[in-house]
């Protein structure tokens, strides 16, 4: 019994590590429609999720993930900027 629930709980996870890269596909093909279609799949388990904000939630989506590539994009470079331009940029630590 503790091997099948296992077996379930791993179906599960991926299931919603499916979902979720869905969710981002539609996000960045930006189509809103698609993205609705994937934040309604039910293995996203996110309730209430209603389609007359299909635009709202592309858009919302969009700028976040936007943003968070940006930063992400930031923390990786600053250390080798100011690093190989010390007179260009201030350290940061």
């Amino acid at each position: 019994m503790q091997k099948k629930l296992q077996c379930l709980t791993c179906v599960s996870v991926c299931a919603v590590h499916a979902a979720v890269i869905a969710i981002n596909d539609a996000i960045d093909h930006q189509v809103a429609d698609h993205t609705l279609e994937a934040l309604r799949n039910p293995s996203a388990h996110l309730v209430d999720v209603d389609p007359a904000n299909s635009e709202a939630y592309q858009s919302a989506l969009y700028q976040a993930k936007s943003t968070k590539a940006a930063q992400a994009q930031a923390k990786v470079c600053l250390p080798y900027v100011s690093h190989a331009f010390p007179m260009v940029l201030p350290s940061f630590h």
